[in-house]
Order: structure tokens, then sequence, then C-alpha cells
């Protein structure tokens, strides 16, 4: 915040102006982008800023599948992504594009095999996110780049769970990757796109030339600020933050196992990020587990989405082969540096008491 503060109440001006109160801005977004540039070995003039990591996914992968059209429309993501891939993939299929989705295996990791399988001569694009917001499973996307590059294919990942939270070098194969600022602890408001130099996109936003004509749209310099600050902060701590919550994550972990009848982790033991959990239980209504919890102060989020009064089990858990018993009863409860241990002991405490009230009720 002390960064970003000069920028909230004394400075004003346009980045994109050539008077001194612009240049004061634009000063202060090229040392944000140099910050966020260094992070994952990409030059500064590769790093584009945008509003969100949604706005992210779609500038990229609508951009690139207008932009080699002429070469091909076969597009494949991954059955997990983020909505803001998974459903741009139904509005490309509108407009022509073949759209096929990876199968991944029961702990939501892709199928390697069934993936290359896949792969056509007309194949122009593969996006894959590194670390899936719903499971917390890390995708194997240094294999999943080499063999797009191998194959003159674009490849992409969202990296919004990732970033900042593990070593990414984009070097050679990595054709694009998005990120956003308030998952590194960064404000809301700002997100950036990595494009590698011989990476061409149409861009999303028509307008004026900000971003080297890539994203039209004055920038929000102080979310901007904020995010390369907390980019920068993030990279001294990142290991010992990783070790951290991993350990409380398995604390979590046991003690929900030993404590909850019927509970199983999803996710695998092997490739998983320890800032998410997610559980199920069985029999149980995720929704009503969610607002019993919210009753006692606790914020945790649901393998369901609540679409005109009527419950949609995730996709994301779908794909993964969920029996509907155990997906009903799916959550996700996230840590982050800031989580304290009397904090996971309330939650201990509470979670056994609140699934048993909601089986109750059954």
């Amino acid at each position: 915040m002390n960064a970003m503060y000069p920028y909230l109440n004394q400075y004003f001006g346009n980045a994109a102006s050539l008077h001194q109160f612009g240049m004061k801005m634009r000063e202060a977004a090229e040392k944000a982008r140099h910050q966020l540039a260094r992070m994952i070995g990409a030059d500064d003039s590769e790093i584009i800023f945008c509003a969100s990591a949604t706005e992210a996914n779609n500038t990229v992968i609508r951009g690139i599948a207008e932009n080699r059209a002429n070469r091909g429309k076969h597009i494949i993501l991954s059955a997990v992504e983020h909505p803001s891939v998974y459903n741009l993939g139904e509005y490309l299929q509108s407009i022509g594009f073949q759209v096929d989705y990876a199968a991944v295996d029961s702990q939501g990791r892709l199928k390697m095999d069934d993936f290359k399988q896949m792969l056509k001569p007309e194949t122009i694009l593969v996006s894959v996110m590194h670390i899936n917001n719903e499971l917390g499973v890390i995708q194997p996307i240094s294999e999943i780049a080499e063999i797009c590059d191998k194959n003159n294919i674009v490849f992409h990942t969202d990296a919004s769970q990732s970033f900042g939270r593990m070593p990414i070098e984009v070097g050679q194969q990595i054709n694009c990757m998005t990120a956003s600022s308030h998952k590194i602890y960064g404000p809301l408001g700002a997100a950036m796109i990595y494009c590698r130099k011989d990476t061409m996109f149409t861009p999303l936003i028509s307008g004026g030339q900000q971003e080297s004509g890539r994203r039209a749209s004055t920038l929000n310099v102080p979310a901007i600020v904020g995010f390369g600050e907390a980019a920068s902060i993030f990279q001294q701590s990142y290991q010992s933050e990783w070790e951290q919550l991993n350990r409380k994550r398995e604390k979590l972990k046991d003690k929900l196992l030993q404590d909850i009848p019927d509970c199983q982790m999803l996710g695998s033991e092997e490739h998983q990020a320890p800032h998410i959990l997610t559980a199920a239980f069985r029999d149980t209504d995720s929704e009503l587990l969610q607002m019993e919890l919210d009753r006692k102060g606790i914020a945790i989020a649901t393998g369901s989405a609540c679409t005109s009064a009527k419950i949609k089990t995730s996709y994301v858990l779908t794909a993964c082969g969920l029996d509907a018993r155990w997906a009903a009863g799916t959550i996700r409860i996230s840590l982050s540096r800031f989580t304290k241990d009397d904090e996971i002991e309330y939650l201990l405490a509470a979670l056994p008491k609140a699934v048993q009230k909601i089986r109750s009720l059954s």
C-alpha cells in the first residue's frame, strides 16, 4: 500500500500522455513491468497490463485464434480450466473453431497420452492452466509446452494460481502466460499477459495505442504499482511460504480425515499446491455447509455453482469422475500467509459439527 499511495493521492496523470504528469505515471508502470518480467525471465516488452485474469485469458486465446485462423481452426483446452478459458470454448465454436477439451484423471491431472492423440496438423493453440483453481493440482506445463513447441503450436498457460508461488521460467517454449495481482496479495484491478516476442495476437480491445497497441485503455497505474511491488515481495518469500502452507494443509487434511466420517481429499498427493485444500463429504449439501460456516465467520468455496435456482455440479469435479453424492458435498479451503494457527484450530472445531448438522437435515 505504501508503494501505491503516491499514485492515489498525489500523481494523477495519464501514463500515455507526454506531459510531466503522464511521464511520472509511465515511469511507475514501467518499473512494475520490469519487476514482473524479472520474475519469469522475460523481457520488459513482453509484459502487457490489463485489468483482470479473465480479460487476460480472453485477450490471448481469442486474439491468437483470430490471428492464426488461416493456419488452422483446431484448439485444445483442458477439461478443468477456469471459466474464463473453459467457457470461451463455446464462443470459439460458435464462430467456426473446433475446440476439444483434453481429459484429466481422477486427480484432475492431464492425461498426457490422450492429449498427444488429440493433436492435429491444424491445431493452432493449446491452453492448460498451471495450477487448477478448484483442486490445486499442478499440471505438467513444461512437458506440454515442449510438445507444442515441436509441433509449431502456440501454448498458453493461465498461471493465476502459480505466479509468484513457484518458479516459472517462460524460456523458448511458453508462448503466453497470464497472471493476476490479487492472487499474490496485490490489489484488485491489475493483471498481466506475458507474450513472447514472436507470438502475435489480435487485440481484444480496440482504441488507443497503449501497451504498444496490444491493449487499448488508460492504465490503472496505482493497481499496477501494487502488483509489481507484491511480486517483488513475493519473490523473496515464496519458498518459505510454500513450506509453511504445506504444513498447515497437511494438518488440516489429516485432522479432517480423522474427525469426519465419509470424507475424502481431492487433488494430487504428488502434484499439489499447498494453498488449496479441496474436501468432499458424502451426502452433504455444500451450499448449506457454506452458509453454516459463514454464520461462524468462516469463508469457504463450494464445488457447485447456483444458476437460476438450480444447483449444478462443477464441471471440474465431473471431469475427474467424482460421484454425484460426493461432488454435492465438496468445498474448497484456501490458505494464505495470513492464515493463523488459531484460525485453523477454529475451523477444525467448527467443520465437523457443521457437516454433522447439515447431514442431519437431509
